[in-house]
């Protein structure tokens, strides 16, 4: 199986580093979809099959919490695995770490984010060719 992931960031550079770690990662991944707040997060999962998202919490327009409270107003999300990655937890008290949502703080490493999904998911790496 291949992981649709969503990342959503407003800062571009930190969500183009965040898209190259992912991939650097070798997990099975098959489309990365992007967004620059919750709003547009938001839009993409309604389109789109999406596996995990991961997301800032502090964005303009939508930040990640509230992104995330709507997403489990959704019967077919509200088991969306998430990855919240920040370097402002003030937010965070908000949720309570589980078995389908983390924490990750800025700065990240590449084995914080690849264990992270693995343990979210259970998809672990590319397939041989």
């Amino acid at each position: 199986m291949s992981l649709n992931i969503l990342v959503v960031e407003d800062s571009d550079i930190v969500r183009e580093m965040m898209i190259k770690v992912i991939r650097m990662c070798k997990i099975a991944i098959g489309k990365i979809f992007e967004a620059a707040n919750g709003l547009e997060g938001l839009a993409i999962i309604s389109d789109n099959w999406i596996d995990l998202v991961i997301t800032d919490v502090n964005m303009p327009r939508m930040g990640g919490v509230e992104m995330i409270d709507n997403l489990r107003m959704m019967p077919e999300n509200n088991d969306l695995p998430v990855i919240i990655v920040t370097g402002d937890c003030s937010e965070c008290g908000k949720f309570e770490e589980n078995s389908r949502k983390s924490f990750i703080h800025k700065p990240f490493s590449m084995k914080e984010i690849k264990e992270t999904i693995i343990n979210l998911t259970g998809v672990c790496c590319e397939p041989s060719s």
